[in-house]
């Protein structure tokens, strides 16, 4: 979680620096080396034959 307003990440849903509400920053970023990317297509090819 971050907080919108000092920009310090944290755990907690307020901030312990001063004391506002905290968001999720967003979504993972994309990577081109992904390790996983063959098992995740493996995985699909399977759920879409059987």
């Amino acid at each position: 979680m971050k907080c919108r307003s000092c920009k310090t990440y944290t755990l907690f849903k307020a901030c312990p620096a001063c004391g506002k509400e905290t968001s999720i920053p967003g979504p993972v970023k994309y990577s081109t080396t992904d390790r996983f990317q063959a098992f995740r297509i493996k995985e699909l090819e399977d759920e879409n034959i059987g």
